[in-house]
């Protein structure tokens, strides 16, 4: 008949224990700071992406001018600066 070998049952060292269990601390504490800063860069980068979202409507032809004084008043002067009034050019 073989002999059936059982493994012997290892009692680790408490030093060892305890420094294996401040390890595991130490390393689920990091872990919990890097997800933290996970989750605080996904909300950095949804506020960043609603800020330029508000910013491209702001630059938009219609959000140019607020009332129509404004719009006459720029209008006019784009006409004027159309004009030639006497000025030559050299080529």
């Amino acid at each position: 008949m073989a002999k059936t070998r059982t493994k012997k049952q290892v009692t680790v060292p408490r030093k060892i224990r305890v420094r294996r269990e401040v390890n595991h601390i130490r390393d689920s504490e990091a872990l919990e700071r890097v997800q933290g800063l996970h989750t605080v860069m996904a909300h950095m980068d949804q506020a960043l992406a609603t800020d330029t979202r508000l910013a491209e409507e702001l630059m938009a032809p219609d959000g140019y001018y607020e009332d129509e004084t404004n719009r006459e008043g720029n209008e006019d002067a784009e006409e004027d600066s159309d004009s030639d009034d006497g000025v030559e050019l050299l080529s």
